[in-house]
């Protein structure tokens, strides 16, 4: 399939679509920032904090903060269009 082919397939046909594909991305780049920050965050907080104590503490907060960003990503929904070009591309 050429490269052209594909990315219109990709593309969603009407207004409705691309509203939900550009929320969806949205969404997914809000959740993967976090998830960075908080990976970040933790590494920084390695560098200079040397009390085991305060390096649980934020561990946990930041386990915390990935399993509300995982839920979130799991109720997000990926638009139509893309399911269905997964769909049939399976069966191919």
């Amino acid at each position: 399939m050429a490269l052209a082919t594909f990315l219109q397939l990709l593309r969603p046909h009407s207004l409705e679509g691309q509203r939900a594909q550009r929320f969806y991305r949205a969404e997914a780049e809000r959740i993967a920032r976090q998830v960075r920050e908080t990976f970040d965050d933790w590494l920084a907080l390695r560098e200079y904090e040397s009390d085991n104590m305060q390096l649980a503490n934020a561990a946990a907060v930041s386990r915390w903060e990935l399993i509300r960003l995982v839920k979130g990503a799991e109720q997000l929904d990926a638009p139509v269009q893309c399911w269905r070009f997964i769909a049939t591309s399976r069966t191919r």
